[in-house]
């Protein structure tokens, strides 16, 4: 689909959620652009030159991860953007060609993006469409899609190096030399016996 692609459906989206707004006027409705968000992997199927130039654009034209994420999260729960944003809003950054930075209503900058007709046009052909996809292929595409998924295989550490045999010692080696035995002590000497004398007359 490429880039262009993908700003089309962006801008579908954003005139489907319009057109709904008007159909539901007890719903509060907005579509938000989180901006240029650096570390989303959104490249990762671009070719490796555009990959490079995209990621020294993102180091100036780009804000963080959490800063995108925080809009997303603004146009869910904060109630000061219902009070500034009508349903049906397009809420993106103040400075488009930056992408980042404060917010604002695309519509007072891009007075094409509330178009009624387009918005109207855009409705009926994304129910069009969702109205011929069956319900049982979906199901189907989802359990495919997950078992992709669990079959790709994970990175696996390398082994650690084994290591290095060390041999015994030897039993010889390992057992101390025995001391020499001391000489078993001999028995005194008995004192001999004195000789008889002659006594001669």
């Amino acid at each position: 689909m490429g880039q262009s692609g993908y700003g089309t459906v962006k801008a579908i989206g954003a005139l489907y959620f319009m057109a709904l707004a008007h159909q539901c006027p007890d719903v509060h409705l907005l579509t938000v652009s989180p901006g240029m968000t650096r570390g989303t992997n959104g490249m990762r199927d671009s070719p490796a030159l555009l990959r490079g130039m995209a990621k020294c654009f993102s180091l100036v034209m780009t804000h963080s991860l959490s800063t995108g994420a925080a809009r997303l999260l603004q146009g869910l729960v904060d109630p000061e953007w219902k009070q500034t944003y009508s349903s049906g809003t397009f809420v993106g950054s103040d400075q488009p060609a930056k992408a980042k930075g404060k917010v604002a209503d695309y519509g007072v900058k891009f007075k094409e993006v509330y178009n009624e007709q387009v918005a109207e046009a855009a409705f009926e052909a994304v129910t069009r469409f969702m109205n011929k996809l069956d319900p049982a292929s979906l199901k189907q595409g989802a359990a495919s899609s997950r078992a992709s998924a669990e079959a790709a295989p994970t990175p696996t550490p390398a082994p650690a190096p084994a290591p290095a045999a060390v041999e015994a010692p030897s039993s010889a080696a390992a057992e101390p030399a025995a001391e020499p035995a001391e000489p078993a002590a001999e028995p005194a000497a008995e004192p001999a016996e004195a000789a008889p004398v002659e006594e001669r007359v």
